[in-house]
């Protein structure tokens, strides 16, 4: 089966439309892309690395508390990818993240998908 990307090419050829995106709006649905595949990478890293994330960048800690668990949670780095807007210091902001700590369990993945195309539903994994 071809996937959306190739259809909508092959569409675009055979009618001879020619992309007129401007350098923004590219760079606007990356970062939709980045931010839908990291909307959880606080999660995933250790709270060493989001302190040192913070220090980097200059940025205050936040940590916030749940009533159901005793961990404390961040959305430093996220927050930070979510408001930076030049897309070179976003490239570099990739770069700092993958350059930290990751967390050595799966329970900081994204809920995984199950079913077929038509049934698919979400389900979280358990980290234990």
């Amino acid at each position: 089966m071809k996937s959306l990307k190739t259809k909508m090419q092959e569409f675009d050829r055979r009618w001879s439309i020619t992309s007129s995106e401007s350098a923004e709006s590219i760079f606007g649905k990356f970062k939709t892309r980045i931010l839908n595949v990291l909307g959880h990478i606080d999660k995933c890293l250790t709270p060493e690395s989001i302190s040192e994330f913070c220090q980097f960048y200059g940025i205050k800690e936040k940590w916030e508390s749940s009533f159901y668990d005793s961990d404390h949670s961040s959305k430093n780095v996220i927050n930070q990818l979510e408001i930076e807007t030049n897309h070179i210091n976003f490239y570099k902001l990739l770069e700092v993240i993958f350059a930290l700590d990751m967390r050595s369990y799966s329970g900081c993945h994204k809920p995984a998908l199950t079913g077929t195309p038509k049934t698919r539903h979400r389900v979280h994994h358990s980290s234990h």
